[in-house]
């Protein structure tokens, strides 16, 4: 177990300390955003209205699927695990912007693969787009010290977990 927290603050500190730019210190709080639920409700209620019906179930599975993974699978899972932040845990963090919760697992991680999986199955062709938007939430959670690789990992894990179970249960 210490070997894998080892490897995990090592990856943290690359993507925390060697990473860092004043470009990037910039645009990463805006990227970290995508994964937030205030975009996952912005583009479900652009969906909801939409003349599609399976873009209008788009949006609904979005919404559901959001409230799932906020409420119950990471806001749980988070207490479960009770792993604080990096910023907490580890000296000389670069932390661009604070979290109250505990990291495990990312929450935005969770929204922006949740999401990343629903959309690329509505608009297929967009898939590289979502996915690349997902994985660059995820770094940014990182970027900003806010959450160690794990915690991402897991997040995005679960969030396509949940967006797959929701697809089948819908079709």
């Amino acid at each position: 177990m210490n070997i894998l927290i080892n490897i995990d603050t090592k990856i943290f500190y690359f993507f925390n300390h060697t990473c860092h730019n004043a470009l990037l210190d910039k645009v990463m709080p805006i990227v970290t955003e995508l994964g937030g639920g205030m975009a996952i409700f912005i583009i479900a209620v652009f969906l909801l209205f939409s003349k599609d019906k399976q873009r209008r179930l788009t949006a609904i599975l979005l919404m559901a699927g959001a409230t799932f993974a906020h409420y119950i699978g990471s806001q749980g899972l988070k207490f479960l695990v009770a792993r604080p932040r990096p910023f907490v845990t580890l000296p000389d963090v670069n932390l661009l912007m604070t979290e109250q919760s505990f990291s495990f697992p990312s929450t935005h991680a969770t929204m922006a693969f949740l999401a990343a999986y629903l959309l690329s199955r509505e608009f297929k062709k967009y898939n590289l787009i979502f996915y690349s938007l997902a994985v660059l939430v995820v770094i940014s959670r990182v970027y900003i010290g806010v959450h160690y690789p794990l915690d991402v990992f897991a997040g995005s894990i679960l969030g396509t977990l949940i967006g797959y179970l929701l697809y089948k249960i819908s079709r």
